[in-house]
């Protein structure tokens, strides 16, 4: 009979274990963001870190434009590279509309609390709505794929004759925007253990060892993939025998060729400004590509020596960069506001005065339709277009901002552009 009775008080104890969990679902993924760093204008900030989906936190403005709402969350576990960002979120009067998406700003920050990635003013092509929920999701990358995100910062301010309320439910990470990194040594000079560059465990370099008061150091990696052209190349390095500053910089060069061995890009004489540091004496240097047909073909990291100083350089990894997708990332759920990219689509300049380009030249041949739409949504130009080339758009605009559509059969891709 003991033995009866203590059968069946296990099978309450697990019955009301399951019953607890089917009411109140938990966040167990180690991804979501679990730190409460600061927040104004909030009601339950905690809400928004406490796992729980079944709660959140509300972000409210007055009436007003002036009005401001933030909150900004941690994780404990700094992302990894290549990882971005997902808020997951709902409006809390009624139905989300364009007006309050354009009033959120996102900012992503490093463990340093620098910011590495922000975007100003969202629509409807930015958000995917999460399944069998009325709750949506956006992602922000950071600027590439090569920094780390440690918080999020929301904010959100007021309407002009409404008041603006967002329930916030959580912020995760999510894989996406990937890198293409080095993969062989093109050559190398006063270079040890240059294969660790190219190795697969990021905790293993190179070393650059110029010789002292005169001479350089040099590694060049290759990429097996090669990047396109006009995006950045990241260069992956760490401190040697002499701590990251300014002397060191300005000592450093950053080359890029295509794949024909061209130089397509240099950059030397860096400050600290110009570096992303990323805490363990590791810091990025970033060298922007131009625009062109060309491929990335490699990259050279050189060093020259410093007067009176044994002075050597790690080597991690040269990264070249790709395009992120606004809305596909592993993790978030996708709906039929979820697009595919159309990746190599080109607007210029942004911000512009007389007129904006679309450039279709670095993508398939395909018949384009283009709807252009002001910040209250109201359609300024529609037009059609085929072949690769090139089109003018919003030449007789007024000064505003404008969101541009492209669709090529079920791909879709939404852009901002500013008229000054």
């Amino acid at each position: 009979m003991k033995k009866q009775l203590q059968l069946a008080g296990v099978a309450i104890l697990c019955l009301f274990a399951i019953t607890s969990q089917s009411q109140n679902p938990q966040v167990t993924a180690k991804n979501y963001a679990d730190i409460l760093v600061k927040s104004f204008g909030v009601t339950n900030p905690e809400n928004a870190v406490d796992a729980d989906l079944t709660n959140y936190a509300v972000m409210r403005t007055n009436i007003g434009v002036l009005n401001s709402s933030t909150l900004k969350l941690g994780w404990s576990q700094v992302g990894s590279n290549e990882e971005t960002a997902a808020l997951e979120f709902q409006n809390d009067n009624g139905a989300l509309s364009l007006d309050v998406l354009q009033t959120m700003t996102l900012a992503l920050y490093d463990s340093n609390d620098k910011q590495v990635g922000k975007q100003e003013g969202f629509d409807f092509s930015d958000a995917s709505v999460v399944q069998g929920t009325s709750r949506y999701k956006i992602r922000i990358s950071p600027k590439h794929s090569a920094l780390n995100i440690a918080s999020i910062r929301i904010k959100i301010a007021g309407l002009a004759s409404l008041e603006n309320r967002i329930r916030i439910y959580n912020a995760a990470l999510a894989n996406g925007c990937p890198g293409i990194r080095g993969g062989s040594i093109f050559a190398q000079h006063n270079v040890s253990n240059a294969n660790n560059a190219i190795s697969d465990d990021q905790k293993d370099f190179a070393t650059l060892n110029p010789p002292l008061l005169s001479g350089d150091a040099y590694l060049d990696l290759a990429f097996t993939s090669p990047p396109s052209a006009g995006k950045l190349v990241t260069f992956q390095l760490g401190e040697g025998t002499v701590v990251l500053n300014a002397d060191l910089l300005q000592k450093i060069t950053c080359t890029v060729y295509d794949t024909d061995g061209n130089v397509v890009a240099s950059q030397s004489g860096f400050d600290l400004a110009d570096a992303d540091v990323l805490g363990g004496g590791r810091f990025n240097l970033d060298v922007s590509t131009p625009d062109g047909s060309y491929q990335v073909g490699r990259g050279r990291v050189r060093i020259a020596g410093l007067l009176n100083v044994l002075t050597t350089l790690k080597v991690y990894d040269i990264v070249g960069h790709i395009p992120c997708n606004t809305n596909i990332a592993q993790g978030i759920a996708t709906s039929n506001l979820t697009v595919q990219s159309l990746a190599n689509l080109q607007v210029y300049p942004n911000p512009f005065h007389a007129y904006a380009v679309l450039d279709f030249k670095n993508i398939s041949n395909n018949n384009y339709h283009i709807t252009i739409t002001d910040k209250a949504g109201k359609v300024v130009e529609q037009r059609t277009f085929s072949g690769a080339g090139s089109v003018k758009i919003l030449e007789e605009a007024e000064v505003g901002v404008y969101f541009i559509k492209i669709s090529s059969g079920s791909m879709v891709e939404t852009r901002k552009v500013i008229k000054l």
